[in-house]
């Protein structure tokens, strides 16, 4: 007795199969995630954004707790730890009546108190609850002695006129499996009355998207719109924040939009250096949340045919209560090209290990490319144009969480002739170009960080990864063999104009040894490189990408470039600590980044990381010293962040300009290097530039 009569499993230990909506492609992929520390549905705890305390609303989270008994280690604090979804964490005491005592340490407003006995196996409890100043004289808040209800996960909501208390007693009197079995209570809260404080008890309006709101802290929805107005061309895809706000929790939010072309996405939260931030954009499956306020992501594909005005409803229920938001989206009579045929020239580096890892699947397999392949389309949908390959393991010297394996096996046989095996670098190829994704394949790296190239010796029968400094004879003998093989096998793919030998932030004393390699032994192969400035050696490669701080005052430079039918394109990274994609970013700034290239007069825009993720990024996206966040755009599943659809939102402008005309657009002249280094200032950029181009 006082003990639960069922075996329960954490909710944040199941394992499952999940079931989401792909946004980019609209297709629905079953995503097994193993392992407690990896469930999807999973959300940390954290500090709030804004450094308000959390769970403000809950007057009774982590206030003392007291009792006339207890069985077990069934405290009364469990009844006040804010897990109202763990029915088994309860506080409990056999023989009836019993009652627990909350003294909150002052007295507070208090006018509505959620009240959650244990419910599982349908018994009913009889009950009352009483407030009190001192401790000694009582007053009744609500008499549920008669009650014939089972409370349910729910519980009993109970309203009542403002009173101020110090001390609530909720004491149980009945209980049908009997008064010797006793009172349990897993979770009572106390709210303050909504009339007169910034969250109204429940409320589903349109919020701003590039303001973050506070899971754990009530919104203030006087800066809430009761419409979600929105403005683009057809063709266009157009997003807005909805926030729902409850002050009491969510032990139920549902939504649905009245239009099919309509997606929504609840925003789950993660954490960035111990803040929570919400980035996970996540499909509507999941109906309870943590905490009083939670975004809701509504994104719209305006049709090429439309016109006028659109008009939809989004409907969300919230522990049960209706409530509808109009969305309104004028339609600017202007059309844009479909996603492949954008000009915006997008390098982001993929990850083929992180996916397999993840997933449980062996690297290589034909189950990793059926799980990679969606991961594929959604970069196909941001208007990605390149494909990572690596010719070598870790040309990044361990810097990620996963390996990084070469998609090229090379072994050097006992007699000194060398052989190489395609079959993954094949695969990662022919997945991306099966998603959409068909232009150059570059190839890392001739220069790794570590000077260190692994291949398996067949004389020692083992695998060894000796140091080569470019310019050596083993330097020559090793990416010789593997150049000219890389050629042949290329060629006979048909893939040969497109593949590019890839460099990353090497310096030209070692670069030089290595184009000296490149030319005698894969002439008419293509060059990229990521370097921090320009350089009379990098002004040679096909797809030059320079560091975010190096690339104002090369329009003329970037425009024979592309004459010349190349590339060039900014880079960020680890820093500049902003403009930047980090969790952590002012979440404008990812719209900002492509329209700097647009006034830069450059092509495009390089990140080095799509989906190097950490060990669960669902839980931390902190990773040793990279700043939070930068090691990867897409969540698994696959699953949109927030600062992919605002980096994409930013790119769809860049294509707005360059069909209206980057001088024709005054707006596009604030964006710059030192502008963008500057806080706070990146929003009103974006939408000033927004409104200009849908005139």
């Amino acid at each position: 007795m006082g003990q639960n009569d069922e075996q329960y499993i954490d909710k944040k230990g199941n394992g499952t199969m999940n079931k989401i909506l792909l946004a980019a492609c609209a297709m629905t992929c079953a995503v097994a995630v193993a392992g407690p520390k990896r469930h999807p549905s999973y959300e940390p705890d954290g500090k709030p954004v804004s450094g308000k305390a959390a769970e403000t609303a809950n007057v009774f989270r982590g206030a003392k707790a007291t009792a006339t008994g207890q069985f077990g280690n069934y405290a009364p604090a469990l009844a006040v730890d804010g897990k109202r979804d763990d029915c088994g964490a309860h506080w409990c005491a056999e023989n009836l009546p019993q009652a627990l005592t909350i003294d909150m340490g002052a007295a507070k407003s208090l006018s509505e108190i959620v009240f959650v006995p244990y419910w599982r196996d349908g018994r009913i409890y009889g009950f009352k609850i009483e407030g009190s100043v001192d401790g000694t004289s009582w007053k009744m808040l609500a008499d549920q002695t008669a009650n014939s209800i089972c409370a349910g996960a729910v519980g009993f909501t109970l309203d009542f006129d403002p009173v101020e208390v110090r001390y609530v007693r909720a004491t149980v009197v009945s209980n049908t499996r009997g008064a010797k079995n006793g009172a349990h209570i897993v979770e009572i809260e106390g709210y303050a009355r909504a009339g007169d404080a910034k969250v109204a008890k429940c409320e589903f309006l349109a919020g701003d998207i590039f303001v973050r709101y506070d899971r754990d802290v009530p919104v203030d929805v006087k800066a809430l719109a009761p419409v979600a107005k929105l403005r683009g061309w057809r063709g266009e895809r157009v997003s807005a924040m909805l926030v729902a706000s409850s002050s009491r929790g969510f032990q139920e939010l549902r939504l649905s939009s009245a239009d099919p072309r309509a997606r929504l996405d609840v925003l789950r939260y993660t954490l960035g250096n111990g803040t929570l931030y919400g980035d996970i954009l996540d499909g509507t499956s999941e109906t309870s949340f943590k905490g009083v306020t939670r975004p809701v992501v509504y994104t719209y594909d305006i049709p090429a045919d439309a016109s006028g005005t659109i008009r939809d409803t989004v409907t969300a229920f919230i522990n049960g209560e209706r409530r509808d938001l109009p969305v309104e989206i004028s339609v600017v009579p202007r059309t844009l090209p479909p996603v492949k045929d954008w000009k915006f020239h997008l390098d982001l580096w993929q990850h083929p290990d992180a996916i397999s890892r993840w997933h449980d699947v062996p690297y290589g397999s034909d189950e990793h490319f059926q799980f990679l392949l969606p991961y594929n389309k959604v970069l196909a949908d941001l208007g990605q144009k390149t494909i990572t390959t690596t010719l070598i393991d870790e040309a990044w010297n361990q810097q990620t969480y996963d390996r990084f394996r070469s998609c090229v096996q090379a072994t050097k046989r006992a007699d000194g002739s060398w052989t190489y095996d395609y079959t993954v670098f094949d695969k990662v190829v022919e997945s991306m170009e099966a998603a959409g994704v068909t232009g150059q394949i570059d190839c890392y790296s001739m220069l790794p960080w570590s000077l260190k190239f692994r291949y398996f010796d067949e004389k020692s029968g083992r695998s060894v990864a000796p140091r080569m400094e470019p310019g050596s004879a083993e330097y020559e003998d090793f990416w010789g063999h593997l150049l000219a093989d890389l050629c042949r096998h290329t060629k006979a793919k048909g893939w040969f104009e497109r593949t590019k030998i890839a460099l990353d932030e090497r310096p030209d004393k070692l670069i030089r040894p290595a184009l000296a390699v490149l030319r005698k032994y894969a002439p008419g192969m293509g060059l990229v490189m990521a370097c921090n400035r320009p350089s009379q050696l990098n002004a040679e490669a096909f797809d030059v990408s320079y560091g975010y701080r190096h690339g104002e005052g090369l329009a003329k430079y970037a425009a024979e470039r592309r004459a010349q039918g190349k590339f060039t394109t900014y880079y960020v990274c680890c820093g500049p600590a902003r403009p930047n994609t980090f969790v952590f970013s002012d979440p404008a700034e990812n719209a900002w980044l492509a329209p700097l290239s647009a006034a830069m007069g450059f092509d495009g825009l390089l990140r080095w990381a799509w989906c190097s993720w950490v060990e669960n990024p669902f839980d931390s996206q902190d990773f040793t010293a990279w700043p939070s966040g930068d090691t990867s755009l897409v969540y698994p599943g696959p699953r949109l962040s927030l600062r992919t659809l605002l980096l994409r939102d930013g790119i769809e402008a860049f294509e707005k300009a360059q069909i209206l005309g980057v001088d024709n657009i005054p707006e596009l002249k604030v964006f710059t290097v030192k502008r963008g280094g500057e806080a706070g200032v990146h929003a009103a950029d974006v939408r000033a530039l927004d409104e200009a181009l849908n005139r």
